[in-house]
């Protein structure tokens, strides 16, 4: 899964939506500390995990119910 990039997948899903893809898109990266095979994560790439988490669910439950009400 690592081999994808997020270059790739935005490349993916252009091609895959078309005139749906959205004009705006953002990327959140983290970089990972581990890379072998069936290691967890490590205690940093939890912390930034958690962090946006925290920083993205406030955004998401505002569009969600804007959604909602339409």
């Amino acid at each position: 899964l690592h081999a994808f990039r997020w270059d790739h997948a935005l490349a993916f899903a252009r091609w895959l939506l078309k005139e749906e893809y959205p004009k705006n898109i953002t990327v959140y990266l983290i970089e990972a500390e581990q890379l072998e095979f069936g290691t967890s994560l490590s205690p940093a790439v939890d912390r930034a995990l958690d962090r946006l988490a925290e920083l993205l669910l406030p955004q998401w439950s505002c569009l969600n119910a804007a959604a909602t009400s339409n």
